[in-house]
């Protein structure tokens, strides 16, 4: 596969995952799935690929909802924070480990998280959840997306507990040109 390029302009996070949410609605319904919404209001833009970035939240709305038991709850977070990246070199991660990538350098980093019960991850599938080829759709395309964005992407979850799927960026992961 070729490497993503992405062709950042200044777009809303928050606007990107209302829209992948909205797009979503009918396998929701079909699963009899509600979503609660945790989106902060007036989040600032982020120099970002919409098209590029509206794939990789979709993949993980998607792999909620494939988890997800039927008529359960999703919750989907937006929230963005003045703390510096949590993630390390290498890791990419709040907790590290093999196959993640790091939200480089500070700034404001804004988080994405998709939540859904059910199965969970055992140490071994969170491992490997984002690994292999990049293919559209697949859990590694997401990461390889936010990857070129400059960002993280990672699960967490126990098993028997459901799981969550997380992207996170900085406002310096991919800087607005001016």
């Amino acid at each position: 596969m070729e490497p993503i390029r992405p062709e950042a302009t200044p777009q809303h996070l928050d606007r990107i995952v209302r829209e992948c949410l909205d797009a979503s609605e009918r396998e929701l319904a079909l699963r009899s799935l509600t979503v609660t919404r945790q989106i902060s209001p007036d989040l600032p833009p982020l120099a970002l690929d919409p098209a590029l970035m509206r794939e990789a939240i979709g993949i993980l709305v998607q792999d909620a909802i494939r988890n997800a038991p039927a008529r359960s709850r999703l919750r989907v977070t937006v929230k963005a924070s003045d703390a510096p990246s949590v993630g390390r070199a290498g890791d990419g991660s709040p907790r590290g480990g093999p196959g993640r990538t790091s939200t480089r350098g500070a700034g404001r980093v804004h988080m994405v998280a998709v939540k859904c019960s059910g199965e969970g991850l055992s140490d071994v599938q969170r491992e490997v959840l984002f690994t292999g080829e990049a293919i559209p759709g697949s859990l590694a395309r997401a990461r390889a997306i936010v990857d070129a964005h400059g960002g993280a992407c990672w699960a967490n979850g126990m098993p028997g507990r459901g799981r969550t799927c997380y992207i996170t960026l900085t406002t310096r992961s991919a800087p607005l040109s001016h």
